[in-house]
């Protein structure tokens, strides 16, 4: 009796990520440029990145094939992508933030390249880094355009994932919320829809004391926010915070370390300026720093010397994962959030966060005195989030993110 045939042999795809890339200044391409440095070698991983003044136009694995603000970033994309990768033995992970590739309009076309890729034949993937709830746009257009009008917005949101969901092979969002929004909300389907989260980075940091005396920290009680400044991360809040504190608290220094958000709407550029002279009016400029940003060395020493961490984010009507909390939580620093879904999600109250309402300055002022009063509490949160970071490890989401490949183009097993 002769032996059956072996079955053929199942190969790994390549997949292909478009994303913005360093050396622009972008929370999505820093997180693609860590994706890139810890791929497991189990298969070809390229990226299909923009270009950007001072990069090199191709640098494998990195290609510079599309450019941010320019409309015919579809059809670069469409046809320089067969360049690099094959449409039959490629996975195409199109990653999608609001504004990622240039101004209000980038946006509105986004869903051309999705479908540019599903025509071609590739194997399409789209990652959304967060998903509005159609109730809650006004809000989200208030934040930051108050511009655009509402009713637009809000059918711009359903042609965008209504479209992503019929040309994408697959759609991977960062937390479970987002998926329920998604699947609930505007109808796709849930066996398409796969949660990936964002990764936690374990920094090497200096001292905490070493830290503080390089940045000339020493003997305060530091609060630091970390991330792109803009209306919707509540910083205002933080202000008046801070401002109600001082007193209680004369060695408090606050730190803001991040720059402007390079996608705020041209009403609202200057926005740091704005801050400033809030800080002014609130008589707390002496004791506030605005870093600006910063290069990874001098931002992991910002982030050594918190005390405490403050994300006061405002708004509640972006369902999202947080790349921030990745970065923060590794230090084992006490964290105090705003109850939104980007936070709830990932921590617990009391354990790994102190959580309070968005836009209420006096509660937020509270808690960073209550951290700086009671120590066995601010241990507690740190170990929580540490522990929160350990569970996130870039180990653990890089290898979930190849079994996902893998399910996806019938190499896994």
């Amino acid at each position: 009796m002769s032996e059956a045939p072996e079955p053929p042999a199942r190969t790994s795809k390549t997949v292909v990520w478009v994303s913005t890339f360093p050396p622009e200044h972008c929370g999505v391409g820093d997180y693609m440029s860590r994706i890139l440095v810890r791929n497991p070698g189990k298969r070809p991983w390229l990226v299909a990145a923009n270009r950007v003044a001072g990069a090199p136009n191709v640098a494998p694995p990195v290609f510079r094939i599309w450019t941010k603000g320019d409309l015919a970033y579809p059809a670069e994309i469409s046809l320089r992508i067969r360049e690099i990768a094959s449409p039959k033995s490629s996975i195409v992970y199109v990653r999608h933030h609001f504004l990622l590739y240039g101004g209000l309009w980038t946006n509105a076309i986004f869903p051309l390249v999705l479908w540019s890729l599903r025509l071609q034949g590739y194997t399409v993937v789209t990652e959304l880094n967060s998903v509005i709830d159609p109730a809650q746009v006004q809000q989200v257009v208030g934040e930051v355009n108050p511009r655009i009008p509402v009713s637009m917005a809000r059918e711009g949101l359903r042609w965008l994932y209504r479209i992503a969901g019929r040309s994408s092979h697959s759609i991977v969002v960062l937390t479970e919320p987002m998926k329920r929004v998604l699947c609930e909300t505007y109808g796709v389907p849930e066996a398409k829809v796969t949660v990936l989260p964002v990764a936690a980075t374990l920094f090497d940091p200096p001292p905490k004391s070493e830290a503080r005396t390089r940045l000339g920290l020493d003997h305060q009680f530091v609060i630091v926010f970390h991330g792109f400044l803009d209306p919707t991360k509540g910083l205002e809040e933080l202000l008046r915070a801070f401002a109600t504190l001082l007193p209680t608290l004369p060695e408090a220094r606050l730190v803001i370390v991040g720059e402007e958000s390079p996608v705020l709407s041209a009403s609202r550029r200057g926005y740091t300026s704005e801050l400033r002279g809030l800080a002014d009016r609130l008589g707390i400029s002496a004791r506030t720093l605005f870093t600006g940003y910063l290069e990874e060395d001098q931002m992991v020493a910002y982030l050594a010397s918190a005390d405490v961490f403050a994300l006061p984010t405002s708004s509640s009507s972006i369902v999202a994962g947080s790349g921030v909390l990745g970065k923060v939580a590794g230090f084992g620093t006490p964290l105090i959030t705003s109850r939104t879904p980007r936070f709830t999600e990932a921590l617990h109250d009391g354990t790994s966060a102190i959580f309070v309402t968005p836009g209420d300055a006096a509660e937020l002022a509270s808690a960073l005195v209550r951290i700086a009063r009671d120590a066995p509490l601010a241990a507690r949160l740190g170990a929580g989030a540490r522990a929160f970071a350990e569970s996130r490890s870039w180990g653990a989401i890089v290898a979930q993110t190849e079994e996902y490949f893998g399910r996806l183009d019938g190499s896994a097993g």
